[in-house]
């Protein structure tokens, strides 16, 4: 919505792909569910997806990327520091099939990185400690700057900013809770 605000004549088309529980590599769907490039190039009016003649998508508009807000790093931080090279080559390696295409049919997409956001400790019992989830993504943040940078891509740190705005936020008093292990 803010974006559609701020730019009023631009005609955007914003289409949202991330799920929960996506990774770089991992992208939970039915087996029926083409993958996200090629919906990034989707164009407007019937089209089916790749081996899949019977089924039929109709687009209202066409998609055909030109800017890829990309946020990675959340979900791959639950592997923690053992995951983190796997993490930046994963990331590098996607973000070098992205630029490599041409979603809109005559360039490659603008991309920019965000960073993970720090996770607000609800101080509820039916959820994690904030602060102990933090410091995986406080790993991986680094690691996004430093992809986002070797592929000369724009790069937002959002960690440290949300983390701030989580503390300053004003909670129910705690109830006592058991942290969870």
């Amino acid at each position: 919505a803010l974006l559609h605000n701020a730019y009023p004549a631009a005609h955007l088309t914003v289409p949202h792909f991330g799920v929960p529980g996506d990774e770089i590599n991992v992208h939970p769907r039915s087996k029926d569910v083409p993958p996200i490039e090629w919906w990034l190039s989707m164009k407007k009016g019937d089209s089916t997806p790749p081996n899949k003649e019977e089924v039929i998508y109709k687009a209202g508009t066409d998609f055909g990327a030109d800017v890829i807000l990309a946020y990675w790093g959340f979900n791959e931080s639950f592997d923690g520091p053992v995951g983190l090279d796997a993490f930046r080559k994963n990331l590098d390696q996607y973000l070098g099939s992205l630029l490599a295409s041409k979603f809109n049919g005559h360039a490659a997409p603008r991309i920019v990185l965000f960073s993970p956001i720090a996770q607000e400790d609800l101080q509820n019992p039916n959820f994690s400690i904030g602060e102990a989830n933090n410091r995986n993504p406080a790993l991986y943040t680094p690691a996004v700057a430093d992809v986002a940078k070797a592929k000369n891509l724009p790069f937002v740190k959002r960690l440290d900013p949300s983390r701030a705005l989580y503390t300053k936020a004003e909670h129910p008093p705690p109830p006592h809770r058991t942290p969870l292990t």
